[in-house]
């Protein structure tokens, strides 16, 4: 895991799709924890050939609406 600069913070907020290694960046998770998120359906993924992208709103929206449990609840389409 890397450290961000504000620039990058900043390019990831205002993003309205992030790839696999910008949402672990912007969760603070391991690219690996992400993946798994994906594969269980936590996540709902976007893809794009074989590009996976991940709408940030959505992901806000799932975490505001997570009841402040630890755990993430799958997404509903």
């Amino acid at each position: 895991m890397r450290f961000l600069y504000d620039g990058e913070v900043r390019q990831l907020v205002d993003s309205p799709w992030l790839s696999v290694p910008e949402c672990a960046a912007y969760l603070n998770k391991s690219e690996e924890a992400i993946r798994c998120l994906l594969k269980r359906g936590v996540i709902p993924p976007k893809r794009l050939g074989k590009s996976i992208y991940i709408d940030r709103r959505a992901l806000d929206e799932q975490i505001r609406h997570s009841g402040g449990t630890r755990r993430l609840r799958r997404m509903r389409e």
